[in-house]
This record gives structure tokens, sequence and C-alpha cells, in this order.
């Protein structure tokens, strides 16, 4: 699987790269898809929150925004991290901002491989998925 990140705010971020493209390849495989790209980008609440108006029609910030760019059996796709957003979810959990930064890549890999969180039960499997993933291999 091809991973990228893209950073385009102005905050060093330090992740690491190949530990998330092996746990998204990993979700992915679990669903029995195969991967050929994912490309994740960190945004600041403006940018972020253009898109979720302009592709969604929210007119609100939210943490995660994901795109499945799929043209076939196999995933490609993109996930859209408000950074901003996620720094107050981490202080507001009590994590570090990479950990919440993993979750919501994590979240946006698990809607690629076919999960949903509209139903109060879809999101507590995603919650527990998220947190397998995250706990057992971050």
């Amino acid at each position: 699987m091809e991973f990228n990140l893209f950073n385009e705010t102005d905050a060093p971020i330090g992740l690491n790269e190949s530990a998330i493209a092996v746990v998204c390849s990993l979700i992915f495989k679990d669903n029995d898809h195969e991967s050929t790209w994912l490309n994740v980008i960190l945004q600041n609440t403006k940018d972020h929150t253009s898109l979720n108006i302009n592709y969604l029609g929210h007119e609100y910030a939210t943490d995660v925004i994901t795109f499945d760019l799929s043209d076939s059996a196999d995933i490609c796709g993109e996930v859209y991290i408000n950074l901003d957003v996620a720094k107050d979810n981490a202080h507001t959990h009590g994590v570090d901002t990479i950990n919440e930064i993993q979750r919501l890549i994590i979240h946006g890999a698990l809607h690629l491989a076919g999960y949903n969180d509209s139903s109060s039960e879809e999101k507590q499997l995603m919650k527990r998925k998220e947190d397998h993933y995250l706990n057992s291999f971050m």
C-alpha cells in the first residue's frame, strides 16, 4: 500500500508514518480488502471546515472527513484530519495529540473498510475497533 502524509499546517507533527501505514493495511486486510493507496492530510480548522461545507454540506468544524476514491475492489482514499480539533479532543480525553491523530486516522481507515458510525451501535463498534487497533499496534 502506498501511504502518504501531508501536513498542510505549520505545526510540526511526529507521527510514525510507517507504523500507521502497517496498521491501515492490517485494517483493510482484516476486512477482506486490498489497498492501493491512502493519503492522510492534516489541516487547520479553516481549511478543514471549508472542505466539510463544500463537499458534505455541513457548516461546522469536525475532526475527520474521509473520502472513498475507490473505483474497484481495491481501497483508495483520503482522510482529512482537523489538527486543531484533534488537539482539543486530545486535551478533553486526556491523551496526547499523536494518540488522537492516530485514532482519527484509524477511524478514517475503518470507514474506508466499510464501517459506519450513524447509529449508536455502529459508533460503539467503531470505538471498539479504534481501541483495538490503537492499543494493539500503535
